[in-house]
């Protein structure tokens, strides 16, 4: 069974790294530079995994538009996820809650967290964020070196 996971996670340095990962290789991805002080450690992280045979190919263009086009369908399991974690989290690191989606043969799972308290607090905003946003963030992401998703 085949899976993608799109990502988003924010650094200590202020940077902002967004991805997406299939079969554990990241194909497309963008960065966001923070401050001048390289600190890579992480501050919040979103997964979005999604398992199933319909995955399409590991090209990366057609990986981004199916992921775009599931919007409409992945978005209410998003919102429900921001919804639960509206008053943060605290203790369960990290947070994950998975969904079948039977209608497209998918096993959506969401993993969230914030590493300090802080942003512990405001991880719900962050799941919203990406639901919000999840075709405009697919559209800014830019291929990786062709090595690494060429057969």
């Amino acid at each position: 069974m085949a899976s993608v996971t799109f990502f988003r996670q924010q650094r200590v340095d202020g940077g902002i790294r967004t991805g997406i990962d299939y079969e554990g290789c990241t194909l497309l991805e963008s960065f966001a530079q923070g401050s001048d002080e390289d600190d890579p450690a992480l501050l919040w992280f979103v997964d979005v995994k999604l398992e199933g045979p319909v995955i399409p190919s590991r090209s990366p263009n057609h990986l981004r538009q199916w992921l775009i086009d599931l919007a409409a369908k992945l978005q209410p399991h998003l919102d429900a996820v921001a919804e639960e974690l509206s008053a943060g989290v605290d203790g369960e690191w990290p947070v994950q809650r998975s969904f079948s989606m039977p209608a497209e043969d998918l096993l959506l799972t969401v993993s969230a967290t914030g590493i300090r308290r802080l942003q512990a607090r405001q991880i719900g905003e962050k799941v919203r964020e990406v639901s919000q946003r999840w075709p405009e963030l697919l559209e800014a992401l830019q291929p990786l070196s062709p090595a690494a998703w060429a057969s």
